[in-house]
């Protein structure tokens, strides 16, 4: 931080590295009381450093987390999303458009391997259903179970590069009124937990 300084450089947002697990599209995997320990240190470094924002990377989802960063941060926190609102299109492709859903789902288990290397993840490929044979319900749940979850989440770009991007696209302009709704419900959910929205 000296360096920067002496650089004249101004740190407005630095992301530490937590303890315990920040994995795309699941909650927190660790101990929370660590956590609360390890947020505290930092918040007393960013306000004697000129109050940065402690930012957390992969913070979609993080909902345990939510209430700690409400209290011990005193609103110097910044929490990156990015991927919650694809997830949520899911929802909406779930739901009106099951097949195309299914063929999503297919796709993404095919590329994990390739899709997965850029990020840290525990997921057990050995615990994904196949698609074939599975209900729409079933279908639809997937985007509750962690595992398929992240390898949905981690497949977007694969997924929005091939046809069945178009196809997507298509089922969100068609059904746009459920996709403002859920992705409301969905950030209104992370917001109220971060003590930001009355």
């Amino acid at each position: 931080v000296q360096e920067l300084k002496r650089r004249d450089v101004e740190l407005t947002s630095l992301a530490p590295r937590f303890s315990g697990a920040l994995e795309k599209a699941v909650d927190y995997r660790g101990d929370l009381e660590v956590f609360r320990r390890d947020l505290k240190a930092h918040v007393a470094l960013a306000k004697a450093l000129g109050g940065y924002r402690i930012s957390l990377h992969s913070g979609s989802d993080k909902f345990s987390l939510y209430p700690l960063f409400a209290k011990e941060a005193e609103g110097l926190f910044h929490i990156k999303t990015a991927g919650t609102s694809y997830l949520v299109a899911l929802e909406v492709v779930a739901e009106r458009a099951p097949e195309l859903f299914r063929e999503i789902y297919r796709l993404s288990v095919e590329r994990f391997a390739e899709d997965r290397v850029s990020y840290h993840l525990s997921t057990n490929t050995a615990a994904l259903p196949s698609p074939e044979g599975l209900s729409d319900e079933e279908l639809r749940r997937l985007l509750e179970e962690p595992d398929p979850r992240q390898v949905l989440h981690v497949a977007y770009g694969s997924v929005l590069q091939s046809p069945l991007g178009d196809e997507l696209k298509r089922v969100l302009l068609d059904h746009e009124s459920d996709y403002i709704s859920l992705l409301e419900r969905h950030l209104g959910r992370h917001l109220e937990l971060l003590g930001v929205r009355g």
